[in-house]
Formats: structure tokens, sequence, C-alpha cells
């Protein structure tokens, strides 16, 4: 059998074992290092992920449709540049791993040629010749054993790959923490508007009616310019809200990864809790020692260091390799031979280096340098994440306190407003009172709807910062 045609019958062997439908998708990944949840991200996702991003357009967004927090999220999840970049990350280390996978496999070479020769005797002595041979080559090699070295390597490869995935997810949980904050407080920023708003129509309209009381000589003209006074107050209050607002919708399109500003209008939920808490700080601080990403992917990254400092010792030891050559009608970077020749050679080498100059030890101390600096970054990140859960923890109880007394003020605040618009209407409270009840009334209604959205806002950073938020979550009552 010739060269070609063990090359075809190889060739169709691998395609068979690897079934006709699964042909192009073997090579693509033929060694099995692509993780399974590159292409889904089901676990924080809740879908696969090119799904995800087709439905997650920006078609919809605009006053007419309200921009909930699953789509925004959606849209973030799809469009950040740093999830993208933590994608190409992952496929980057699974094509290392794939490298340290093949060098455990014989590597094999294949060239062929046809040569032609031919030999001319002007002086006729002799008759021309012309002769035509095919060159082949085959070489086999096979490491066999190498002392750990490239076991250190796969190790190493494996332990970054399982880091680069957990750095991912961490990105995911920071991504979607940063849409919350930004998206609840363009919600509050709403809202401020809507009081504000409201405060400038209720002022307007007791404008009005001092400024007939006053043609009627039932108040003074000081009165009138009171309430003109109350009016600017409520405009320029108003004013501020917009700029506000504008600020916070800005911030919310960054967060989204959106480079371009698009129409925003979000809904003001007033979700009213259930009776619940926010949990042991204990609990959320031991959960997060085991399973935070942020933790996983610096321990996995430890691990790999230390896989590669064995493997960067063992290159200094001896590696056994079996070859197998076959050569016909020649040898590499020479001619043809002057006779048909075939040539089979097998041998077992033995290779054992000696002195390299001591570039080794350095070497050495390189990795051994690297693994305490990832232990220094281990302990750095544990700090970092246990600092984030407290702080993201004491924001969630306080803003769970806070609930209860908010509605009960606002009902107080109503019960006084109510009373200083009969006795105004009796002529028995003068405008400064009405317009004090006005804005208290403004404000516990936005201290309200702060305390709701604070709370919502608060228990999902505080899923997000221990790294357990899913969409699933997004409308629960309380963390979990």
């Amino acid at each position: 059998m010739n060269v070609k045609a063990t090359l075809l019958a190889f060739v169709f062997a691998v395609a068979a074992s690897a079934g006709a439908t699964e042909f192009s998708h073997f090579f693509q990944d033929p060694l099995l290092t692509r993780p399974p949840n590159l292409d889904s991200d089901t676990a924080t996702l809740g879908q696969n992920k090119s799904e995800l991003c087709a439905l997650a357009s920006l078609d919809g967004i605009n006053q007419a449709m309200p921009l909930t927090l699953e789509k925004a999220i959606d849209i973030a999840l799809c469009h950040n540049p740093q999830i993208k970049g933590g994608w190409a990350d992952i496929k980057i280390r699974a094509a290392l791993l794939g490298e340290a996978r093949a060098s455990y496999l014989p590597s094999l070479g294949v060239s062929t040629g046809k040569l032609r020769s031919i030999n001319k005797y002007p002086d006729g002595e002799l008759p021309n010749t012309e002769n035509v041979r095919n060159l082949s080559q085959i070489n086999l090699t096979w490491r066999l054993y190498d002392f750990g070295v490239r076991s250190g390597n796969l190790e190493s490869a494996k332990y970054m790959l399982a880091s680069t995935l957990s750095a991912h997810e961490a990105i995911l949980q920071r991504t979607m923490g940063a849409v919350i904050g930004a998206y609840f407080d363009a919600m509050l920023a709403q809202a401020r508007v809507a009081t504000a708003a409201q405060t400038v129509a209720f002022t307007a309209s007791l404008l009005q009616t001092t400024q007939r009381r006053e043609a009627a000589g039932v108040v003074a003209v000081t009165e009138t310019l009171e309430g003109q006074a109350a009016l600017a107050k409520a405009l320029l209050a108003k004013s501020r809200a917009d700029g506000e607002l504008r600020s916070t919708r800005s911030v919310l399109v960054s967060a989204m990864g959106l480079t371009s500003a698009v129409p925003l209008y979000i809904a003001q939920e007033q979700v009213i809790p259930k009776d619940v808490s926010v949990l042991n700080l204990e609990r959320w601080m031991e959960q997060a020692r085991q399973k935070h990403p942020s933790i996983v992917a610096v321990r996995d990254e430890l691990a790999a260091a230390q896989a590669k400092l064995e493997s960067v010792i063992a290159e200094g030891l001896p590696t056994l390799e079996l070859s197998h050559n076959y050569y016909q009608n020649g040898f590499p970077n020479q001619g043809a031979a002057t006779s048909n020749s075939k040539v089979r050679s097998t041998g077992i080498t033995l290779s054992a280096p000696v002195f390299d100059g001591f570039s080794r030890t350095y070497k050495i101390r390189g990795a051994q340098a690297q693994v305490e600096q990832t232990q220094n970054k281990l302990q750095d990140a544990e700090t970092r994440v246990m600092g984030e859960i407290m702080q993201a923890h004491a924001e969630a109880q306080s803003a769970f306190d806070n609930l209860g007394a908010s509605e009960v003020v606002l009902r107080a605040v109503e019960s006084v407003l109510q009373s200083a618009n009969n006795r105004y209407n009796r002529g028995a409270a003068d405008l400064f009172e009405l317009l004090s009840a006005q804005k208290d009334l403004g404000e516990a209604q936005f201290e309200r709807v702060n305390s709701l959205v604070v709370w919502r806002s608060a228990r999902l950073k505080l899923l997000a910062t221990a790294a357990v938020l899913d969409k699933s979550l997004l409308d629960e009552g309380a963390p979990r």
C-alpha cells in the first residue's frame, strides 16, 4: 500500500469512528477540551447563550415599552465587552489544554513526491537516459516517558481552564450587580422626577386658588407671593430631578455595554416583599469561601502554578522516545538515490540533559515565585470578597429594616396633609402650613418608593456579591 492510500485509509477510518454527521465537529475539537457551558452559561443566564442574545435586542426599548430588569441584564450579558472577552479567554485556555493532551499522542509526518532525472551525453558515446522515481518519507515519533513534564503541563492546563471558567462566572455576577445598581438608581431618579412633578402641579393649583382668594380680599398679597416663590422652588427641584434622571440613565446604558444612547423608561414597580430576612452573615461568608468564583478561580490558578512547578522540575530529567522512519528512494534534504531503495529504521532514544548554563535553575525559581505570588493573590481575593459580602449584607439588612418605618411615616404625613387642607379651606390655616404639609408628603412618598427600591436593589446586590445570583431569583422575595 503506498503512502497516499495509507493517508486516505486513515482519514476514512477517523470519519467512520466519529460518525458522518459529526465529522467536521470532531476535527474542531478532537480531544474534547471545549467546556459544554461555553455556549450555554445556563447557570447564570437561564438559557442558551445564542438564544438569549438573539432575544436580547434593542428593539422595543422606548418610552412606550418599559425596560425590565431582566431585559437590561440580558442586554448586558450579550453586549458587555468584558463578558465577550471572558468567552474568548475560555477558548484560549481550552486550546492550551488541547495542546497539553496532544503531547501524549505520537506525531506522524508524511511527505511524498516525484523526481524526474534526465541524463544527456552530447558526444553520443552513451545513449540518453530518463529516470522517474517516487520519493516517500514517513516519520513516527512517540514520547514514552518524561518523568512528569507532560503530566505537569496537563494538570496546569486543566486548572487554568477551570480558573478561567470561574473568573468568567465572577464577571457575569459583577456585570449583573452593576446593572442592578444602575437600574434601580434610574428607577429612583424617575420616582424623584414624579414626586417633583406632583409637587409642581399641587403648588401651581394652590397658587391659582390663592390668587382667587386674594382677588376676593380673603388673603393678603403676601400669600400670593409666597405661592409664587414655592412654585419657582418646585420647578427648580423638578429641573434638578430631570438632570439626575438623564445622568442615571446614561450610567445604565453604559452598564449594559451599549455605546450609543437609547431611550429608556423604567416602570415604577413597588414590589411588597414577603416577611423575610437577609439570613445569617456567617452563612453567606462560609458559602463564599467554598464556592465564590473569584476565590475558586485563584484557588485553581494556584493549583495550576504548583503543577507547572512540578513540570519545570521534571524538565531536567531524562526522556524516553520511540521513533520509526521509512524512506523510499532517498533521505530528507538529499537527492534521489541512484537505485530503487526502501529503508526502515526503528529505535528507542533516551535523552538526558547534562548542563544548560543554569537556565533550568532560574526557571524553577521563577515557577516557585509564581506559586508564592498566587498564594498572596488568593489571600487578597478572600479578604476582598469577605469585605464586599459584609458590606452588602449590612446594606440589605438596613434596607429591610427601613421598609416598615417608611410605610408608617407615609400614612402619618397623608393624615397631616388632609388635616391641613381642611383647615386651610376653613380659613384656620395659612398657606405656609399647607405648603409645608405638601412638602412632607412628597418626601414621605419618595422615601417609601426609595425604601422599596433600595430593598430590592440591596437584596439582589447581596446575591450578586455572594455570586449566587441567577435570573430565576430576580423577582423572588428574599435572598436564600
